[in-house]
């Protein structure tokens, strides 16, 4: 991965991280386990080429991968 992506990522996941787990956690009730199941959602796009994956919002696409 270029270094660019890898700064785009960590942008993305910065960006995200923290309003994406409070919406994991109202359906959830569980910090831990929203919190897994967010950095399941990151590390699938860090193993794919998630900036040519995604063809919508890149916002709706983590929020109905969540």
């Amino acid at each position: 991965m270029s270094e660019n992506k890898e700064k785009n990522f960590e942008q993305l996941f910065r960006t995200h991280y923290k309003e994406l787990h409070r919406y994991a956690y109202r359906y959830l009730g569980d910090s831990d386990v929203a919190e897994e199941v967010v950095q399941q959602v990151f590390l699938r796009l860090w193993e794919r080429d998630w900036e040519e994956q995604i063809h919508t919002s890149l916002k709706a696409y983590l929020y109905r991968a969540i």
